[in-house]
């Protein structure tokens, strides 16, 4: 079944999150535009890879989407209800049916409590009063993520677990008051090789068993193909292209996308000269981004006098592939 043909879940409409930088003594000194004027739909069941380099605001849009954040503009609606200002039991409601996997495991598990009492505040915290459910949940989770026998992994704490057990407990926790929507802020950048396949295999089963939508934010493209149905790639705070995998992968469109997919290591030392291909210099300043194409001081591309003074919309240039790149005007 086509992802088009999907219900929505989430909408998202002209997002934009803005940190305002205040200078001691001298007051407002700027925004930093971390997210600026996204829109996108995610569809009931279906996984939406986030990429890009580091600092282009792809973690901003996941906390944002989490309610961790306040939008500056823009609209989330998550099944038909607008969640962009939610307040108190709003929110609780909303986050219920959001799981969120972060980055470190072992950050993101207290260090005083077990996986017991790890487990169950959730589910305390969501008026899920009878013990006897919460510890049948908490069974159910821990066989759901491959953690058994949980009698044995239940009394531990995260610094007697290994990096991908913690990771599996993170995993648990985010599945464990079967929300409707994951959210996974480089679930897998803290683990070695093995640990990532499994756990990016598991990610994947349980979108299958549960009907997950799954937002997979990484800076990895190498890694999306694993369970990921369309891919969003960000530049400077903006999605600049949007496409199902196999087809970004295979012939993206944006110069910048074309520059990540260059970059992926290659295994074989005779295709090292495709590193070439990749465009220098640094991402702009979130903060004073350049006019027009934000990626137009790296592009090889580059139209004078259009790429350099304005900002490109959204094109489509072939059926269900957007870009946002001048070299697409019809």
């Amino acid at each position: 079944m086509s992802a088009m043909t999907k219900e929505v879940l989430l909408s998202v409409r002209e997002l934009s999150t803005w940190f305002e930088l205040r200078r001691w003594g001298f007051g407002h000194a700027g925004y930093v535009r971390a997210v600026n004027g996204l829109s996108f739909d995610l569809m009931r069941g279906e996984a939406v890879a986030v990429v890009g380099e580091s600092g282009c605001g792809k973690s901003t849009l996941a906390r944002t989407i989490l309610g961790l954040y306040p939008p500056n503009r823009g609209e989330i609606t998550f099944e038909g209800e607008d969640i962009s200002h939610i307040k108190t039991h709003g929110l609780r409601w909303y986050r219920s049916q959001v799981g969120y996997i972060q980055q470190d495991p072992y950050g993101a598990l207290a260090p005083f409590m077990s996986v017991y009492q790890i487990l169950q505040e959730p589910l305390i915290i969501n008026g899920i009063k009878s013990k006897s459910e919460r510890t049948i949940r908490i069974s159910v989770a821990m066989e759901a993520v491959k953690l058994s026998p949980p009698e044995v992994l239940l009394p531990k704490f995260p610094h007697m677990l290994s990096g991908g057990q913690q990771q599996r407990v993170v995993i648990a926790r985010a599945i464990i008051l079967r929300p409707k929507l994951i959210v996974a802020d480089e679930p897998v950048s803290m683990l070695d090789a093995s640990a990532r396949l499994e756990t990016l295999q598991l990610l994947e089963q349980l979108k299958q068993t549960y009907n997950l939508s799954v937002i997979y934010v990484t800076h990895d493209l190498a890694t999306v193909r694993y369970f990921s149905e369309r891919v969003f790639v960000m530049y400077a705070g903006e999605i600049i292209e949007k496409a199902e995998v196999d087809g970004l992968l295979n012939a993206p469109f944006h110069p910048y996308s074309r520059a990540l997919i260059a970059a992926i290591p290659d295994p074989d030392p005779l295709n090292a000269k495709t590193y070439r291909d990749v465009p220098g210099g640094e991402p702009p300043s979130l903060l004073n981004p350049p006019s027009g194409c934000k990626f137009h001081p790296r592009c090889p591309s580059i139209i004078r006098g259009l790429c350099d003074l304005k900002n490109p919309p959204e094109f489509e240039p072939s059926s269900a592939h957007f870009v946002k790149c001048w070299l697409f005007k019809k």
